[in-house]
């Protein structure tokens, strides 16, 4: 099993989220942050079995 730590993805999210009140700009934000993560995953060059990834934001 590959344990991937994405704390320093999830400090980027609430980061961009604090910045912008404008949700477009906060959003675009956070897609590009998941989709490093994602490539970062798939770098990794083994397999990996994903069985549920959630991203929750609480206000």
């Amino acid at each position: 099993m590959t344990f991937i730590n994405l704390q320093e993805d999830i400090r980027e999210v609430r980061k961009a989220l604090s910045e912008n009140d404008n949700n477009v700009i906060e959003l675009y934000k956070v897609s590009v942050i998941i989709e490093k993560g994602i490539n970062r995953i798939k770098n990794k060059k083994k397999a990996i079995n994903t069985t549920n990834i959630s991203l929750e934001i609480v206000e």
